[in-house]
């Protein structure tokens, strides 16, 4: 399981209660992590304190399920963690390759079809000038390469490739 980041609502389903401990959701995965998000999460400061809750990754740490990573990793065949920064400074999308096609997914680099316009960052985006940044080369690359998005915030729009339109990108809706 990759963990583009440990804030509550990307790793929040890490864990879960068994009686009054808490334990990893499943018990024989492996959680990968980019190591600095890990140092970032369990040292947070005054801005990001709120979105890390300790319970969604110290308890899988602690089963010895966690595999901390430098860079970008190659966690199962076809698979790839890859770091984006921007959202937090560790930061980590997921890229799927097989059969000749590639799917991204850039959770809150890009989380949702609205955010295609690169001024269009999260308020909860830790460094917005490096969120724009990133997105203007993963847009530009996933424009080059036809590369389908997935959107992980956006309940409408899940999935679909953008192509370029003068400065910018419009998006083609996957059916």
């Amino acid at each position: 399981m990759v963990n583009t980041h440990l804030h509550f609502d990307h790793a929040g389903g890490n864990t879960r209660r068994e009686g009054s401990r808490v334990v990893p959701t499943f018990p024989r995965a492996r959680y990968v992590v980019q190591r600095g998000e890990w140092e970032d999460a369990r040292h947070p400061h005054e801005r990001s304190r709120a979105s890390y809750r300790e319970d969604d990754f110290v308890p899988v740490a602690e089963a010895a399920q966690l595999d901390l990573i430098d860079g970008e990793a190659e966690v199962a065949p076809g698979v790839r963690a890859v770091p984006v920064g921007g959202h937090t400074t560790h930061h980590q999308m997921v890229v799927v390759e097989s059969g000749g096609e590639t799917l991204i997914v850039p959770t809150d680099l890009l989380p949702t079809a609205s955010h295609l316009p690169l001024p269009f960052v999260m308020a909860y985006d830790l460094f917005p000038v490096a969120t724009l940044e990133a997105k203007r080369q993963l847009l530009g690359a996933a424009a080059d390469g036809g590369w389908r998005i997935l959107f992980y915030h956006d309940a409408r729009t899940p999935v679909g490739r953008v192509r370029r339109e003068g400065d910018g990108y419009t998006l083609e809706v996957d059916p």
